[in-house]
């Protein structure tokens, strides 16, 4: 069974080299402006689309456009260049949209946020609805409890989906 991309030696290997490249293009730059921007998830992105270039003809088209930014990086990142940074948001929503409906690949932390936070909400919407019909007890005491069970259970199965697709290679 072969390993998933995302726990490879190989994978790791090539995603610092590509950071600590992007960190030396950046080394005047802003890190504020930069984080900002989602360069963190970078070369990820890059080394995800340089391993699907072989099989899509899209993944390869955007791995060059990618190339091509990040050569320009320091230009990228400076506050003033606006409408730089506008293409660069484009291009990678247009990547991840990509790769979420193509190749079903989705970014590490993506879907474990998205339900931790969908934990809390359930867990508050359900302490308050409780409390409606225990009006002795206090709201407050409630509504923590709903979100602190509902941010626990959420995070439990954030981890126990992004595990399934760490097996499922669906995870860059």
């Amino acid at each position: 069974m072969a390993v998933p991309l995302y726990q490879s030696e190989d994978y790791w290997r090539q995603v610092h080299a590509l950071g600590d490249e992007l960190g030396m293009r950046l080394a005047g730059s802003s890190r504020v402006e930069a984080r900002l921007m989602g360069l963190d998830v970078l070369p990820r992105l890059l080394v995800c689309l340089g391993s699907m270039s072989g099989q899509c003809a899209e993944c390869k088209h955007y791995e060059r456009e990618l190339q091509v930014c990040v050569e320009q990086l320091p230009e990228l990142v400076n506050p003033d260049n606006k409408t730089m940074q506008k293409k660069f948001e484009q291009l990678t929503m247009e990547i991840l949209l990509h790769l979420k409906t193509e190749h079903s690949m989705q970014p590490k932390g993506k879907v474990f946020s998205r339900m931790v936070l969908w934990g809390m909400a359930l867990g508050v919407a359900t302490s308050a609805f409780v409390w409606l019909f225990m009006n002795d007890k206090s709201l407050m005491g409630l509504l923590l409890a709903g979100w602190l069970c509902g941010m626990m259970s959420g995070y439990v199965a954030g981890r126990i989906t992004e595990m399934k697709m760490i097996r499922q290679n669906r995870l860059f």
